[in-house]
């Protein structure tokens, strides 16, 4: 329904729906018009150890003066954490807005790398997945030569989802 009204407007979207009454139309009107960021998975995830801030570099803020602090950047990794492959949290356009697209693509690459490292568990494919909303052309390169050997049958859940992760639309690149 939010693909829909993203694409007509939520206005034609609750219009249709007040043939099926007006509570239908009222809930879908709540729906379509929340704020994204109150839309919140029914279970949040627990972050695992290996991802800790303190062990990941630093992200910086566009201009590149300045860091976010370990906090912040515990809740970009919950972030992270709480999207799902289509589903991305709204605000991880956020996060790409204020921070610097290098640092991200850095601050990614740690990620997934000591997801890989310390065995995260199936359940931390966002590690992954998160590769392919800050990555940049750098991270694809460094991927290749891991997606040529996943072809080859080892891990192939995460071959799906690595398969998947670049559908999310590529942040700027610094060049």
């Amino acid at each position: 329904m939010r693909f829909l009204a993203a694409e007509l407007g939520p206005t034609e979207i609750v219009a249709a729906a007040r043939n099926l009454g007006a509570g239908a139309a009222d809930a879908i009107e709540a729906l379509l018009t929340a704020d994204p960021l109150e839309r919140l998975p029914a279970r949040i995830p627990d972050v695992p150890e290996w991802a800790a801030p303190g062990m990941l570099p630093q992200i910086l803020l566009r201009g590149r003066e300045r860091a976010l602090p370990d906090t912040a950047t515990a809740q970009v990794v919950m972030l992270l954490a709480m999207s799902k492959l289509g589903e991305v949290y709204a605000g991880i356009e956020m996060v790409r807005d204020v921070c610097d697209a290098h640092s991200l693509a850095g601050f990614a690459w740690a990620l997934f790398e000591r997801s890989e490292r310390y065995g995260a568990s199936a359940g931390d494919g966002w590690a992954l997945d998160q590769l392919g909303r800050f990555g940049d052309d750098a991270t694809a390169l460094r991927l290749a030569p891991l997606h040529r050997g996943l072809r080859r049958g080892a891990r192939p859940v995460r071959h799906r989802r690595g398969r998947a992760a670049p559908q999310d639309p590529p942040p700027p690149v610094l060049r």
